[in-house]
Order: C-alpha cells, then structure tokens, then sequence
C-alpha cells in the first residue's frame, strides 16, 4: 500500500460528503419554502372562513395537515444534515492528522498520568501532544481505558498477536471508524460508562412482592374512586382517602427509593453513547478470533444487550420524570409508577447485572481496537512486530518517533540479546540521543499493546519496560535531583526480580553530583543490570562514563551522534554510529547563543580542560 492511499481515500469520502451536504442543504431550503407556503394558505384559509366565505372545513385541514408533515420532515433533515456534517468534520480532522495536525484535537489522556509509573511519563504516553492522543479515537471511556491499560502494561504474546489479526481486519474498514466518529452523544466527562458497572455492583432492597401487589391495587381503587366521584356515584372523601393512603406509603419508603433513583440517574449519561456502540459492534461480520470473542460475550438470552441496556435506559428516563416534571409527578403518585418503575429497574440488575462487565469489557476492547486499526492505516509503512518467545531479544530496522513528522524523522536500527545487552550512547547536546531512548520505548510500548510499529521491521520478546528519562527535582517534596535520579534507578533495578525480563531506557545518567561519584555509582549500576536478564540503552554527556563498556566483559557497547559546525551554525545527521563520539558542542552552543565562555580562561586553558575529560579512545 503506497503512502499517499489513506490521504486520497480520506480525500474522496470528504468530496462524496461535501455533495452529499450541498444537497441536503437545497432539499432544506425547498421544503423551508414550501412549509411557508403551506402555513399562509392554512392562514388565508382560516381568515376566509371567518370572513363568511363558502369554504369547506376540510379543506383547511389540508394545508395544516401538509405543514405538520414538512415540520416532522423537516427535524428529520436537520439530524441527518448534522449527521453528514460530523461525517464531513471527521474526514477533515483524519486528513489534518495525516499533515501532523493533530495536537490539541481529541482526547489527550491526561487522567491517566502517573508519576510512579516507570515509563509511561518518560515516553510522552499521556498528556497534550501525546502518543495516547494521537491514536485514540473513542466514543466512551471505556474504550480510552482499555487503551490507557495496554500502554501501561505490556500484554501476553497470545493477546498480542491477536490483537494485531484484529487490528489487521479491522484497518481497512474506513466506513466502520466515521459510523463511529459520528455517534451522539459525544465522549463527555460525566459519561463515564464505568458507573454502569459500579450500579450493577451494588446491591439493591428489593420490595416485597406483596407491596408491590398493594401498590396496584391502591391504584387501581383510585382511579375506580376518582372516575365514581367525577360521575357521582360516590363521594370524594374515599378517593382522598386512598390516596393519602398511597401518599403516605411513599413518604415511608422515599429514602430507599431516593437512593435507587440517584445511583441509576448517576450512571445514565453513560448508556446512550454505549447503546450506539453496542448497536455498531453487534452489526459487523468479525472474523479474528479476537474480534469473535468480544461478540461471543455480547450472546446473552436471546436479546442483543444494546437491546437491554435501552431498556434500562427507558426506565432510568421514565422514572427521572416522574421525580422532577411536575405535571407529571401527580399522575406518578396516582398510579404508584415511583414503586414500579424501581421495582422494573432492580429486576434488570438482579437478570443482567452479572452480564454487564462482560459487555463494557466488549465496548473497551473493540474501540481500543478500532482505533489502533485507524492508526495502522494511516501509517500504511508500518508494520507489526514478530513477537519472539526466546528472549531478552531486540531487533529494530529504520525505526522512527511516532509523534514526529515523518518527513523530518531520520530512522535508525539497533539490535539487543543476550549477547549484546547495552548501548552506552554518546553525543553532544540536541543529536538525538534523548530521541533514540524515545522512539525504542514509543515502539515497545505500541509492540506490546497489539499495535503497528513505526519501523521497516521489528522482532522482540515480551519485556516489561523501565525508564529513567525525565527525572526532576521536588521543592514540595524535598527531593534533589540527585536523590530523585537514583530512587528512580532503584526502581529500575527492582523490577529485574519480576518473572519477566526487563528492557530499560536510562536518559543521562546520575546527573547531579561529581564526576567522580557519577563514574563510580553508573559503573555499579549497569553492571548490575547487565549481570541480571536486561536489554538497555544509557545516554551520557560524560565522555569518561563510555570507559564503563570496557569492562563489562563485551557485553555492551558504545555508539553515538555527531554533530557538524559549519559556518556558525550547528547541523545534526540524527544517525547513530559506532563507538564514541569525538567533540562536544557545548562550547559551540554557549557561543552562538552570545555567552563569552572563554572571557577567563586562554584558549590553551580550555582546550587542556576539555583534554582530560575525553578518553583515549575518542581522541
């Protein structure tokens, strides 16, 4: 599949909705027109009539009769303009993510920062401008939560592998992924589809049968009452009898009936928009065994449970209007409906309660997946990767950052076993270093939540992932960067007495204390995890820290960037080399940004300085 296809497939769904809206915006103005026309004929009508002339009665009823239709045809139009519109919004929100703009347009994911976490911060997982918003395209919580779950914890290699057939069948269904888009409601805060499963979760009272045969009863004398007192065959007083009778027995009970009503109307913003997703899902033709078994989950007594759930939904609605419209609060106490459509409620829970985590579970897979499809697609050079049950292993060829632009993002390959355990990466300021340990956890992460990859070609075994990238000081906290680096190390090396091997990405280690102590404390710690069940990459400014790869026994390696200083200005390749890098750019930058570095110090003083801090081998 060449590059350009998501863009002219995107391009020509937007030209076929564009007409499609011109049209109906015609048929808008034809029947605004006509519904005009129809209303000042029944006027005209109505005022001849009065006037005395000999006009049927009839016949005005035929005017009103059409302008009634052209309204109900009218509202009719206006939803499906809507509906073309979001269509039209939706192609263009796709071709502007295709052109990298994308920030700030869908959900970023930001509830689901963690500091603690041991990588997801480090590799721009949530927030603005993250990988979580630039894949995910939900329509429910749950599906935002599933995707939060697979970034943050890499799944089996079963899962994985059936993750990517589901992805695979699902990437192509362009159609599919706008039905979704276009749904109404819109993701909201406060629809939160998991209050669903906490309704479901809670016990409710159940009323004893013999009040709710009480209730009917008194309803039924009541309106027997009412109609003899307007007929006169019976006085009043019974009538008001019964009912203060009814009146008092929902005064005994309203607490219990309060509670039921406030936690289902709790969790009703979230059934609409999961109605509709179910009502998608339940009508594709699956095929991969993991799209199968989210539909095996959805075959409960007959019934679809979009079906189900809208039953819920009806009687949530019906009883929120019975508590607070007020003209139709008197008739709700007339005929008990507080006791029966509570009682209609719990008998829901109590028959597909137990059902319910099965189906947002369906909801959540099915949506993560949909939109790790949408992402495949539109990077149709991506490929999946071969997860390989020998390990520690790591193959990458041409990978690239997922969140950079692709024209601008230079690939690069490295390879890790059990053999070859560490890159120890050198390399002045702003040459890619910090990139590299991104684009190896961005990949990894993607790798193991069932996703494409952004490279030629990627072959791993399962790992769990560690990062110490973006470590900081803590005023509040009292914490220095120092003593922040090394507890975020300490979890590092702690997660090496997990059942799985551990791939781990080290930003500039042990910043924050001398040179001395930095070469001392990093030499310990990679050769602690070098003598564990690891794979990592180690970025360092110090030059004298690559002396480390010396005496880990050739299990690892140095490589690095350059940079180039050519008429004033700084250029960086971005490609990775072998061994150690020969110059800093330090005092390049210091220059060129207008700060005299060598206002104190000869040049021969510099140039010795410098000297000693550079090994033998990078002279």
């Amino acid at each position: 599949m060449e590059a350009s296809q998501p863009a002219d497939i995107y391009r020509e769904h937007l030209r076929k909705r564009q007409q499609r809206l011109q049209k109906l915006g015609r048929w808008d103005q034809r029947i605004s027109t006509v519904r005009g026309l129809a209303f000042f004929s029944f006027l005209a009508l109505i005022w001849r009539f009065y006037a005395g002339d000999n006009i049927p009665e009839y016949s005005i009823a035929i005017p009103l009769g059409l302008f009634v239709l052209l309204v109900v045809a009218h509202l009719k139009l206006r939803d499906r303009t809507e509906q073309v519109e979001r269509s039209v919004k939706h192609y263009q929100r796709a071709l502007d993510r295709l052109k990298g703009r994308w920030q700030e347009t869908g959900s970023d994911g930001e509830r689901y920062r963690d500091p603690d976490h041991p990588y997801a911060n480090d590799l721009d997982l949530f927030g603005p401008g993250s990988l979580f918003e630039l894949i995910t395209r939900c329509q429910t919580r749950l599906g935002e939560d599933r995707i939060a779950e697979w970034f943050r914890a890499p799944a089996e290699q079963d899962q994985i592998i059936a993750r990517q057939q589901a992805i695979q069948e699902l990437s192509e269904n362009v159609k599919l992924r706008e039905e979704l888009d276009v749904l109404q409601p819109p993701l909201k805060e406060t629809a939160d589809q998991n209050l669903l499963q906490t309704w479901a979760e809670k016990a409710s009272d159940q009323k004893p049968f013999w009040l709710m045969i009480l209730i009917t009863a008194l309803s039924i004398s009541s309106l027997g009452l009412l109609y003899g007192a307007y007929t006169g065959i019976t006085p009043l007083s019974p009538f008001i009898a019964v009912l203060t009778t009814q009146i008092l027995i929902l005064l005994i009970y309203k607490p219990s009936l309060q509670a039921e009503f406030m936690a289902a109307e709790h969790m009703r913003d979230g059934l609409p928009v999961a109605v509709s997703v179910l009502k998608l899902i339940e009508s594709q033709p699956h095929n991969s065994p993991a799209l199968k078994q989210i539909q095996d989950r959805l075959n409960v007594e007959g019934k679809p449970p979009s079906v189900r759930l809208n039953q819920l939904l009806r009687s949530v609605n019906l009883l929120s209007n019975c508590a607070r419209n007020q003209f139709l609060a008197p008739l709700a106490i007339l005929f008990g409906m507080h006791f029966h459509i509570t009682y209609r409620i719990i008998r829901w829970k109590h028959r597909f309660g137990p059902h319910i985590s099965d189906w947002l579970l369906s909801i959540g897979e099915w949506e993560a997946m949909l939109s790790f499809a949408g992402h495949h697609f539109e990077f149709p050079q991506n490929t999946f990767p071969v997860i390989e049950t020998a390990g520690p292993s790591f193959s990458g060829e041409n990978m690239k950052h997922p969140l950079l632009e692709r024209d601008q993002c230079i690939p690069n390959s490295l390879s890790l076993d059990a053999k070859q355990k560490l890159l120890l990466v050198s390399g002045s300021n702003m040459s890619g270093k910090s990139t590299l340990l991104r684009t190896v956890g961005s990949n990894l992460v993607l790798s193991y939540a069932g996703c494409s990859v952004h490279a030629d070609s990627l072959k791993l075994s399962v790992m769990q992932i560690g990062a110490a990238m973006r470590v900081s000081d803590s005023l509040r906290e009292g914490k220095s960067l120092f003593y922040a680096v090394v507890t975020r190390l300490k979890q590092i090396v702690d997660l090496t007495n997990e059942p799985r091997e551990l791939f781990y990405l080290i930003d500039e280690i042990l910043p924050g204390t001398n040179s001395h102590d930095r070469r001392l404390g990093a030499e310990g710690v990679l050769r602690s995890l070098v003598a564990r069940n690891t794979l990592g990459l180690v970025t360092t400014h110090d030059l004298a820290l690559t002396q480390i790869v010396d005496t880990l026994e050739g299990q690892a390696t140095n490589v690095h960037f350059e940079d180039h200083l050519q008429d004033g200005k700084m250029s960086f390749d971005y490609h990775l080399r072998s061994g150690v890098v020969k110059k800093s750019n330090a005092l390049e930058l210091m220059k060129m940004i207008g700060l005299d570095v060598a206002a104190n110090h000869s040049p021969s003083k510099v140039e010795s300085h410098s000297a000693k801090q550079v090994p033998e081998e990078s002279e």
